[in-house]
């Protein structure tokens, strides 16, 4: 095994190539591979890279596992995804995918909310108990 540090980077990213059937582990390999291209461009690490984004996708839209984490599922592709757009230059449809699924996500999380009753007759926004002081108007407010 090689002791400098990018040699130790490209043998662990080689080895890398096939693996990860998992959103969040293609996303952060996708960022290894991306970064490696950075440094050693023409080296087929972009190539690497943009399948790795592309195995993430699949496996969202296999999964339907939308979470809205920053650092989990979508949140987790958005940020790889825009790490490898070179500034929104690449990857624009992946980009507006992931947006669509945050705002869709996002508005049925709302939804969800808004028609949840006030738990134990209390407000949502801490400031009194009556009825008018509810984000909602539903029956346990």
């Amino acid at each position: 095994m090689p002791s400098d540090p990018l040699s130790v980077a490209v043998e662990v990213a080689t080895r890398l190539r096939d693996a990860a059937d998992d959103v969040d582990a293609n996303c952060g390999i996708a960022m290894l591979f991306d970064e490696l291209d950075r440094i050693q461009p023409g080296r087929g690490w972009a190539l690497a890279a943009k399948d790795k984004l592309a195995s993430a996708v699949r496996v969202i839209e296999q999964t339907g596992n939308r979470s809205p984490r920053l650092y989990n599922g979508i949140g987790t592709l958005g940020l790889a995804a825009w790490r490898l757009s070179r500034d929104g230059k690449r990857y624009q449809q992946v980009l507006a995918e992931v947006d669509r699924w945050v705002v869709d996500r996002a508005s049925a999380d709302g939804r969800a909310l808004a028609e949840r009753p006030c738990s134990g007759g209390r407000p949502r926004n801490g400031t009194s108990t009556t009825r008018r002081a509810c984000a909602t108007e539903s029956p346990g407010c």
